[in-house]
């Protein structure tokens, strides 16, 4: 539901020369196919909303920062964790978890009990059946020496009867991942995957799994097998057809771009490439047929599984993104959304409902000293009738809220 408004690190090595250049977004990539020039035109009328910044009611707010993490249900966006130079105290970590409600437009600090996550700078999180928050990794101040591995658990409609919630660290076993953050996690069926990270000096590419029903690690790929895929951190994942499509990311000094994915195939367990097919373009409009190469982005993958949107990031130069993109899953075409983010930001986090609207919140604004308590959100699909419903309703004040 969319609450709309009232380090020193040189080049990876191990990247290929022939790579470098067939990952710059101005090369043109073969002629399309029937199928991908069909999927393109159907996006291009495909209704969407410009991302607008929520007026939010209330006198409660998060503080500004960036390396977050947000997940939605049906009804509220929470964020947890991040970095907070601004506004936090010595530690400028932000060990607190925020409730954003979609048609009451307010913030609530909700009370934490519990095996609260420490390490909470650059986590990866995801949302498991629509109500557990799962953390993964993350880093303590300095950034890189204090470093979780742990996975963290917090049920977000469990509320006790002093309003709080209870995170709880689960034990886990097997071959559990090395302590990193910039990793990037999702749940598909009764596994949770996790990609990459960092150690704040060495980065990976490794793949590991984690079997939900008995909290059990397995190692499916690892660096020393990673058929010349370079390793990165701050890139995100999607998963469709049995396969892990990675979207950029990168290291302090240099970023990975959009013209061929790194792809880990669930079935055969290798590494490949697949290329993208190239944007379309609008009328009379000149762009980059890609998102340039980034990292720090956001990419969220929408209920029917066949479209992700990427937006914002920032490169190794320090120019930082305000674009929408859309890429086509079945194709792997990209779209690029006549629209821009309010703020050029990175070190954000987004996160999208199951009727396809997309909040995006925090992060670090443009000139790279500033962080943001901004949300804004946009339709990515089109409202239910509900929604709209609910909206004018809200919108002329026959209701108060909803819950």
């Amino acid at each position: 539901m969319c609450a709309l408004p009232n380090s020193n690190n040189q080049q990876d090595p191990s990247l290929p020369a022939d790579r470098l250049q067939r990952d710059n977004p101005g090369d043109r990539s073969a002629a399309s196919s029937n199928t991908g020039t069909r999927a393109s035109n159907q996006m291009m009328s495909a209704p969407y909303s410009s991302p607008t910044i929520i007026q939010c009611t209330g006198k409660a707010f998060p503080p500004r920062l960036s390396g977050h993490r947000v997940v939605c249900t049906d009804q509220c966006l929470y964020s947890f964790g991040g970095y907070a130079p601004q506004d936090i105290g010595e530690t400028r970590l932000v060990t607190e978890l925020w409730r954003f409600h979609f048609f009451r437009k307010a913030w609530t600090k909700v009370p934490l009990k519990g095996d609260v996550p420490k390490e909470v700078a650059s986590s990866a999180a995801t949302l498991l059946n629509n109500k557990i928050l799962l953390l993964v990794g993350g880093t303590g101040i300095p950034f890189g020496q204090i470093r979780s591995r742990d996975v963290y658990a917090c049920c977000l409609d469990d509320i006790d009867k002093d309003g709080a919630v209870t995170w709880v660290r689960w034990k886990t076993y097997g071959e559990i991942p090395e302590g990193l953050y910039g990793q990037a996690i999702t749940v598909h069926g009764d596994y949770l995957y996790a990609v990459g990270g960092t150690d704040g000096q060495v980065y990976s590419i490794d793949v590991h799994r984690l079997d939900l029903r008995t909290r059990q690690w397995q190692r499916l790929s690892d660096d020393l097998n990673e058929d010349s895929i370079p390793a990165r951190y701050r890139h995100e994942i999607a998963i469709y057809d049995d396969k892990i499509y990675v979207f950029g990311g990168g290291t302090p000094s240099f970023v990975y771009g959009f013209s061929e994915m790194p792809t880990f195939d669930l079935k055969t367990l290798k590494w490949s490439y697949q290329q993208t097919e190239p944007y379309l373009g609008f009328d009379n409009t000149e762009g980059p047929e890609r998102p340039l190469p980034r990292r720090c982005h956001s990419a969220v993958q929408q209920a029917c599984g066949e479209w992700v949107v990427v937006t914002g990031g920032v490169d190794e130069r320090n120019q930082t993104f305000d674009d929408v993109w859309k890429l086509h899953l079945p194709t792997l075409r990209w779209h690029r959304l006549n629209c821009t983010l309010p703020k050029r930001v990175y070190f954000h986090s987004a996160a999208i409902t199951a009727t396809g609207c997309m909040y995006v919140f925090g992060g670090v604004v443009e000139n790279g000293e500033f962080r943001t308590n901004d949300l804004c959100a946009m339709n990515v699909d089109v409202p239910t009738l509900q929604e709209l419903a609910i909206e004018t309703a809200l919108a002329s004040g026959l209701l108060d809220c909803y819950c």
